[in-house]
């Protein structure tokens, strides 16, 4: 597991275009698994519009703690 410390400089190398490619990488891995995720009974899926949503706030989470 990383430090805080060094977890900040890693994403301080980065490019904003960087940024941006690592942040569509991992929200389309996110939106892939929510799509072939199975169905829960008695949960409704998400609409497409939510779904992409979500998968940037965990993208974004994920560039946060990377």
């Amino acid at each position: 597991m990383t430090t805080s410390t060094s977890t900040s400089s890693h994403n301080s190398s980065l490019s904003a275009g960087q940024t941006a490619e690592l942040r569509d990488l991992f929200a389309g891995q996110v939106l892939a698994a929510m799509i072939v995720a199975p169905r829960q009974p008695g949960v409704s899926r998400l609409e497409m519009d939510d779904m992409a949503k979500m998968s940037y706030q965990y993208a974004d989470a994920m560039l946060k703690v990377r």
